[in-house]
């Protein structure tokens, strides 16, 4: 919130000094400021919403002024009273900026400046579609998908037929088959060196598969470890979480070498966890009867600080921004669901957009964000679909419309160009860009 004085008390401040130095302003009058929020940050046009002021006890005298789309003109004014709410309709896609002006005793006045964004689905470009089809077609859901990281081969899963679908990244052909990798496959990760392929399953399973010769390697129950993510962290390691705790997984022998709890705690129940761009820490979302974020060493496991969480009562799924000092979140409150940035310094959150109605997020989706390889961009599956978050605004400025629950999009990137590819639980892949 920036609060500043008159022009006229700054200019007389600026020129009256002492022989001690400059004098100090005088101290703003204290008290209640009221509160501005938009009812809908994201949405496709044409997007509709209200900006809510609500003055607590003791502001209901402020004046206020509210400008949509910042172009001069004062679309409303007046006395808050009990509390205002102003509608907005933008039909134009892009970024809409409304700002809003609070004057309250002594001339005390305060800027807040709000963003709503239209959607525009121009720049999202389709390359490449395929259909993956296994070898029993009543026995689909796939959910697991990665990239080799050479980028010449691309991985799926089909977690009710237990098969292993190689795909040519150029025309998403299918270029080779496991159909044997057993019932309840879930999340897949290429190792560092394009060795092997890791892969988690619902019910505390592991395989791995040699990728030169694409044959099953080992097949073996874990002792601990949640079941929905995975990833590799050398030839031999992998961190496996999701609906149970964080471990570090010998992908040869199956045994958890180590595994995460929050301090204090005896079991610690993992929902998402992602990896800085270094890989040195780890964010996790953890459930233990309330929802914490943590930021953990990767080579100790260890807790190293949480990160307040704010209004958001329910996070989903986190990404890092490609410089690794902010994070980014979807999740929902009661009202519906959210994006937040909370930066991994200071622990604040720097912005919090409502995105509307919420969407069974997760369903069917062992890989539910990625990055691009310029880092231009996060995208974040959303019920079926897709937001995708430009990481110089940080702020959700293009999606793909959600399907509804019962239906995943599971993502990942290209390691050798700007590309998205999207699995939905029928076995549609496609390659996606974002041309803007």
């Amino acid at each position: 919130m920036k609060t500043k004085l008159s022009l006229l008390i700054l200019l007389l401040l600026a020129c009256e000094e002492t022989r001690e130095g400059p004098t100090e302003p005088p101290a703003l009058p204290e008290g209640p400021v009221p509160l501005v929020e938009v009812s809908l940050g994201f949405g496709n046009v044409p997007v509709e919403g209200e900006v809510f002021l609500s003055p607590p006890v003791g502001s209901e005298n402020w004046r206020y002024e509210i400008d949509l789309d910042e172009d001069g003109r004062i679309d409303q004014q007046g006395i808050l009273g009990l509390g205002i709410g102003f509608r907005y309709r933008f039909t134009t896609p892009g970024i809409h900026r409304i700002r809003t002006n609070l004057t309250g005793p002594e001339d005390r006045t305060v800027e807040v400046a709000s963003l709503v964004v239209a959607n525009d689905e121009g720049p999202i470009q389709i390359l490449a579609v395929g259909q993956v089809t296994p070898v029993h077609p009543e026995w689909v859901s796939f959910e697991g998908i990665a990239m080799s990281h050479s980028g010449d081969a691309l991985f799926v899963a089909n977690y009710s037929g237990g098969s292993l679908h190689r795909l040519n990244p150029a025309n998403l052909s299918v270029t080779g088959v496991i159909e044997e990798m057993s019932y309840s496959i879930e999340g897949i990760s290429v190792s560092p060196k394009d060795s092997f392929l890791f892969a988690a399953y619902k019910y505390h399973h592991a395989a791995s598969v040699e990728l030169a010769s694409f044959e099953i390697d080992r097949f073996f129950a874990r002792g601990v470890g949640g079941k929905f993510f995975i990833q590799a962290v050398d030839e031999r390691h992998a961190l496996i979480g999701g609906e149970g705790p964080l471990g570090l997984v010998d992908m040869r022998t199956g045994e958890t070498v180590d595994q995460f709890r929050a301090p204090g705690a005896e079991f610690t129940n993992t929902l998402h966890f992602a990896l800085s761009p270094d890989a040195a820490t780890a964010a996790v979302i953890v459930y233990d009867g309330a929802y914490s974020l943590h930021i953990i060493d990767v080579a100790t496991l260890e807790s190293l600080r949480t990160i307040p969480l704010g209004r958001m009562a329910y996070p989903r799924t986190l990404a890092f921004h490609p410089q690794g000092d902010r994070l980014y979140v979807i999740g929902h409150e009661d009202w519906g669901a959210s994006f937040a940035v909370f930066d991994l310094r200071s622990g604040e959150t720097l912005r919090e957009v409502p995105l509307g109605r919420i969407f069974c997020s997760g369903y069917c989706v062992a890989s539910p964000a990625a990055t691009l390889l310029s880092g231009r961009y996060v995208a974040f599956e959303w019920g079926g679909g897709a937001y995708f978050i430009d990481t110089e605004l940080d702020l959700p400025l293009y999606s793909i419309p959600p399907l509804g629950c019962y239906c995943g999009f599971s993502v990942t990137a290209s390691p050798v160009e700007d590309a998205f590819y999207f699995l939905r639980s029928d076995g549609l892949v496609q390659k996606i860009a974002i041309e803007d």
